[in-house]
């Protein structure tokens, strides 16, 4: 492989892990609330 071709894999990789990332930090876990249910 070229080098010009891993330098896109590398940012389109990093652009990936960075966009779950933030969709990750959006996700609430943790008990569920009564209030909820009602």
């Amino acid at each position: 492989m070229a080098k010009p071709d891993l330098k896109t894999f590398r940012d389109r990789m990093e652009k990936s892990v960075s966009s779950l990332k933030d969709d990750y930090a959006g996700l609430r876990t943790g008990r569920a609330n009564s209030g909820l249910l009602e």
